[in-house]
This record gives structure tokens, C-alpha cells and sequence, in this order.
């Protein structure tokens, strides 16, 4: 990637099925002959993708077609929006840069929430992703919460022994000093 320059302002635009790059492009062009430069991003999520079963390299495709016919001489990017550890390869070929999610809920600079549903939970332990999400969540915000939803049975959603999930929920209040709610 060469080095581009943000400026003083960008706009993320999402273009869900890769058909609004050009009409987006124009908006800028509009904004700049008013003499506010503003950088275009285009964005897609990973979840957008999955949902209409697109794949990243359709939003680059459509976002440099716009800036060729349209002759857009200024910088833009594209960014692989809402990634994690999980789903960042799926954009690396085609992303100028990513934003990453540390976190379900984000309610200030200093406090980020984690939302888990009892079966997410639980499952989460199983596959290895919980602690990772939760060092994460501790790593950004100053006031990490995780936020246990549902009326099930922990103890009962699989097959896991209970002292591991008690053994969980205490390494992430004590060890990680992430407040359970």
C-alpha cells in the first residue's frame, strides 16, 4: 500500500451489494467543489459479506472503478470493517486497513462492554475464542464488562463440567478484573 494521507476528514460509506461506488463518489466530488475535502472508505463488515455472499475483493473492485471513471485524483481507501482475529484474512488482499471490534458495546473511551448469551458463553470456553475476546476487551478499555444474557442454566446448555465454567468466570473477574454482570 502506497502512503496516503487522510486528511482532516474521511467518511466510511458502505456499499453492501457494490453498486453505489460510482453514485457515492460523486457526493464527494459535490463536497469538494464546495472546497470540503473529505477522504472516501468505502467499508464492508464481514457479516455484510457473509450475508449476501459477497467477498471482499467486490468492494475494491467497485471503489476503484469509481475513482477511474469518475477521475478521482485524491486518496481513498478501502477498509475491512468490523474484523477480528477470526475473519481478518478474509480482507488482507484487498483492505487498505482494519477496523477491528474489541467489543459488542462500546459506552465510552473507558468502558467496553462484551454481551455474551448464556449458550455463547458457554460455547466461546469450548472453541478457545473467550479469553482472547476478554484480553482484548481489558487491553482497550479502562472499564471492561461482560454482560452474561439469558435465563438458561449454565450448567446445563452443554456438556461441560461445571467447575470449568465456575473456573472461567473466575479467571475473568479475578485474573482479568472484568466485572460480570
Amino acid at each position: 500500500m502506497k502512503n496516503k494521507d487522510f486528511g482532516k476528514f474521511s467518511f466510511g460509506v458502505g456499499d453492501r451489494f457494490a453498486h453505489q461506488a460510482k453514485a457515492q463518489l460523486k457526493a464527494f466530488q459535490k463536497a469538494a467543489a464546495e472546497g470540503v475535502e473529505i477522504t472516501p472508505v468505502w467499508n464492508k463488515s464481514y457479516r455484510e459479506h457473509s450475508i449476501i455472499k459477497s467477498e471482499p475483493q467486490q468492494t475494491r473492485q467497485q471503489a476503484d472503478i469509481a475513482i477511474q471513471n469518475l477521475g478521482w485524483e485524491k486518496d481513498y481507501y478501502v477498509d475491512a470493517d468490523h474484523v477480528n482475529i477470526e475473519s481478518v484474512d478474509f480482507f488482507m488482499d484487498s483492505s487498505d486497513f482494519f477496523t477491528l471490534d474489541v467489543a459488542d458495546y462500546i459506552v465510552s473511551e473507558r468502558i467496553g462492554v462484551e454481551l455474551k448469551t448464556i449458550p455463547d458463553f458457554v460455547n466461546s470456553i469450548i472453541d478457545k475464542r473467550l479469553l482472547t475476546q476478554i484480553k482484548n476487551l481489558k487491553n482497550a478499555f479502562e472499564i471492561p464488562l461482560l454482560i452474561l444474557q439469558g435465563n438458561e442454566d449454565i450448567y446445563s446448555v452443554r456438556k461441560v463440567h461445571p467447575n470449568a465454567i465456575r473456573g472461567m468466570l473466575t479467571t475473568i473477574a479475578v485474573n482479568f478484573q472484568v466485572q460480570i454482570i
